[in-house]
């Protein structure tokens, strides 16, 4: 199922790609997730959150990132990463993870609102500061309003299938 909707992405990104990455105010949202993204990592790393959830991805225990939450991700979503320049993988790196995961971590910037905002119990308990909160609201919110706009200028009907690419104005 992911493959079907990396190839929609792909498929969106070569029907509209240009045309969106021409468009001032789809830049501009871009930019402002860009920037979210890089703050919630920000916080992240000063947690420790990163390094911890990347080794838990790759443990024997099994983590968030489990098989099966790369179904949640749909063509909009991908083709928001491949407008932030972020490749889609061809196969799973690590058995039994999220197609999306990778030694290094999610292999994606524009992520679920799961994936954003979820912490398990134990990382909960040893945050020391509000910020990641903070943060990764102000990331939701960035990637939402570019979704938001993503789906709007997408010709309705074409979500699924990109037979015949036209962007609205």
């Amino acid at each position: 199922m992911v493959a079907q909707e990396i190839n929609k992405a792909k498929a969106f990104c070569d029907a509209y790609g240009s045309a969106l990455r021409e468009d001032q105010r789809v830049q501009e949202l871009i930019e402002d997730y860009r920037k979210a993204i890089a703050r919630t990592y920000e916080a992240m790393a000063e947690e420790g959150i990163l390094k911890a959830c990347s080794q838990c991805a790759q443990g024997p225990s099994g983590s968030c990132c489990f098989e099966g939450v790369e179904d949640w991700y749909d063509p909009v979503l991908l083709l928001i990463n491949l407008l932030l320049d972020v490749p889609l993988p061809s196969q799973r790196e690590i058995p039994k993870a999220c197609f999306f995961v990778g030694q290094g971590g999610c292999k994606l910037l524009g992520r679920y609102a799961f994936c954003v905002n979820f912490l398990c119990p134990k990382i909960s308990a040893e945050m020391k500061n509000g910020k990641l909160h903070r943060a990764s609201g102000e990331e939701l919110l960035c990637g939402w309003e570019l979704e938001k706009e993503l789906r709007r200028r997408i010709a309705p009907g074409t979500v699924h299938s990109p037979l015949e690419p036209e962007i609205r104005p």
